[in-house]
Parts: C-alpha cells; structure tokens; sequence
C-alpha cells in the first residue's frame, strides 16, 4: 500500500482574515493555491491513483480535495483528526466550522456515507505534542486497507508524515500541496516533501515563495563574489570545469565561476535545470526548456574549447542537442581522454561500470561508496558535483574545489 500526505494549497495573506499559520477563520485558497492543488491532482491521476482523500474539514483543505478529486475520481472522507493546529487561546472560542451538512453541499466528491461529529475542532488550544498524539491515534484508528491521501495542515500533515516514519531528506519544507509517500512494500520508492510536480514558481509555504527565498540568497551571494585563487584563473595549463545539477536560480553564480576560471573544457553531468523534473513529470517540459536556453548560453559563451554534457534523470536530451549544438552529449558510463588522463563519465555513481582513473558524475551521494577523502591525485579519484564544482589543471592534476551556491552560509 501507499499512503500519500500533502498540505493544502496556498492561502490568502494574514492580513486579510488574522494570522496565516493559525487562522481564526476558515480561508480559501488562493488563485496560485488552487493551481498548486490542481498541478497536484493531475500527477496522481497519471500515477493511476483513485482512491480516498481523508481531508482535514477546514475550507481550505476541503478545497484543496475537491480539486485534486476532480482529476482522479476520489471520494473525500472530511477527517476530524487531520484538522489545523489551535496555538492561540482565543481561537476555539471564536471559530466555527462547516456542519457535515453544509461540507456535502459544497463539495460534490464529499462520500455520501460520511459521518463527522460536530464540533469537530478541539475546545482548548492544542500543542505540537497534542497534534501528534491526535494525528498518530486517528491514523491507528482509522487503519486505512488501500492507498490512501490525506490532505492537511502544516502541523497535521507534518506531523503524520513523522508518525510513518517517511525518510527525512534535509533542505526540505512542508510546502503547500507538496507530496509525501510511504511505500510501505518498499520504504525506498517513499518521497518527503517532495514538489517535482509543482512549477518552481508555484512552490511556496503560503506567502513565502522559494523562488523568491532563493532569489535573495543569491543576491547576497553575488554581491560577496566567488573567489578563485589567483594560480588558477591566470594559469596557462589545460583546464576543466566539472558542474552539475545545477538549478535555474544558480545559474549567475556557475557563469561568474566560468568567467573567473576560464575553464577550456567543460564538463557537465546532468539535471541541467535541477529544479525541474522533465525526464520524470508531466507537463514540465516548457518550463525546462526555458531554463535550459539559459544555461546553455551560459556554456555557448563560456570561451570553452569543449564542452560535455551527460544527461541526468531530469534532462531531455533531445532539448539539449536542439539548444546546445556545440555540446558533446554524452551517454552515461562513456569513456574520454581528457588532458591524457582516462576518464568514466556517468549522471549517478550506479551507473558507472567502466573502470578508469579518473569518475566524474553527479545526482546525488545516497548509497555512494566513495569518499572524497579516498581520492589518490595520482591514482583512482571520484568526483560528484554534488560535492561542488571543481575546476583541475590537469597536466599538473591539481584539483580546486568550490561550493555550491546551495550550500552556502549567508
């Protein structure tokens, strides 16, 4: 079975009806929230799910079923204990919520043998500790016999998603219509906080939007400056340049590192627009192709000799041959000469199979044998952009290692 947890669609600003993370009042959804939910159920209608959404009763995440409901034909159970957290002593007293009665009559995908008592909201405000306690024995109780969704608050759905014990993945927020999955027949197809079927522009925790998180963090990031030491941007040795996985946001950051390495050969291993998954998601392909014009002008232009480029899970190579002709595109575990040295390039460490000195890929580090610190110059050496960028001077085989733009501290 998989059970499927997400967090209702964004919701109008605190200033129009109180406190955005707990409201007195019960808001709908915002144009955007309304979106996010609908971009939601059509990735679970193509994944073929039907079955029911149990639904925190609150306008919001009422709605937020309805929409997805639309798309895959479910039926929407209104479930007291995915209801939002009351933080605020004078919450209960003032809020009052939708009657069975009048939740049937605006949503027509509610089950007709629904039962909710009322109230259904707690008469004393509630802690976190309260949530999971009231979250973790509903579930219990309920001891749902098929896949299922549950559609609820930040505090509710969070602490549900705890309570399954899903795999924790770190730089990661509960973000509206956002998706977690636990396979309980094989825990590692589960997904935390997952967003690949959203736009990255649609992604956001009600007002706050990441692109816009994102978009300030690289500002202050540009303003401070890469700094490249001197010996290598003003070496005349042969050089390579290794990124990847490079989202659109990051791409100032990766063309001031070309401009101060003047790399004469370039190398990248996939998940050319990272935030963006094309090779796996309905629907994305535009937004991907808008953001891989960007970056492969940003290669065009790099004064390169050579250039590489292994497509990753989320690419579509043949976007990446129609928008970067000048770019050798490689498949995964091909086998080059680069600089004299004997080199397997490859999207994801798995892939690689052909043994040579030098491994060069990127993807991600779970499961990966290798440490960086085992790296020999002379010998056997691995490199994951996900580690960083890194620029060699390669008849010296002299290696620079820079950061991410993600991982660093401001």
């Amino acid at each position: 079975m998989k059970f499927y947890i997400t967090r209702h669609g964004q919701v109008a600003p605190k200033e129009n009806y109180g406190d955005a993370q707990f409201p007195a009042g019960d808001p709908p959804l915002t144009e955007l929230g309304r979106a996010q939910a609908s971009r939601l159920g059509d990735y679970m209608r193509h994944i073929g799910f039907h079955g029911p959404l149990y639904t925190s009763p609150y306008a919001r995440t009422m709605e937020t079923a309805e929409i997805i409901a639309d798309k895959t034909g479910s039926k929407i159970i209104p479930t007291a204990f995915m209801r939002e957290i009351l933080k605020s002593e004078w919450v209960p007293g003032t809020f009052h919520g939708m009657r069975l009665e009048q939740i049937q009559k605006r949503f027509r995908h509610v089950d007709a043998s629904a039962g909710l008592p009322y109230p259904w909201w707690s008469p004393h405000s509630d802690t976190e500790e309260d949530v999971f306690v009231r979250v973790s024995k509903g579930f219990l109780e309920l001891n749902p016999q098929e896949d299922a969704m549950f559609v609820g608050h930040g505090a509710s759905a969070g602490h549900l998603i705890h309570f399954l014990n899903i795999p924790k993945k770190s730089g990661r927020n509960l973000c509206n219509c956002s998706l977690s999955i636990l396979d309980t027949e094989d825990p590692k197809n589960s997904l935390y906080f997952d967003t690949a079927h959203l736009p990255y522009k649609m992604v956001g925790m009600n007002t706050v939007m990441l692109s816009d998180l994102d978009g300030e963090k690289m500002k202050i990031i540009m303003k401070r400056g890469i700094n490249v030491p001197k010996e290598l941007s003003a070496s005349n040795s042969l050089k390579l340049l290794h990124i990847g996985d490079t989202s659109s946001f990051t791409y100032p950051y990766y063309q001031e590192l070309i401009l101060k390495v003047k790399p004469d050969i370039i190398l990248h291993t996939g998940d050319m627009v990272d935030e963006v998954k094309a090779g796996r998601m309905i629907g994305t392909r535009e937004e991907y192709e808008a953001g891989l014009i960007q970056i492969s002008d940003i290669l065009k232009n790099s004064g390169a000799k050579e250039i590489y480029v292994v497509p990753g899970n989320n690419d579509l190579p043949e976007l990446i041959k129609k928008h970067a002709p000048f770019a050798k595109v490689l498949a995964p575990d091909t086998q080059l000469k680069i600089g004299g040295i004997t080199c397997t390039v490859a999207h994801a460490w798995y892939e690689v199979k052909i043994k040579s000195e030098w491994y060069f890929y990127g993807h991600g580090t779970s499961g990966e044998p290798w440490k960086p610190e085992q790296n020999d110059k002379n010998g056997v050496c691995h490199f994951n952009a996900v580690w960083g960028p890194k620029a060699f001077l390669l008849p010296e085989r002299k290696l620079y290692e820079f950061s991410r733009p993600e991982d660093l501290e401001l």
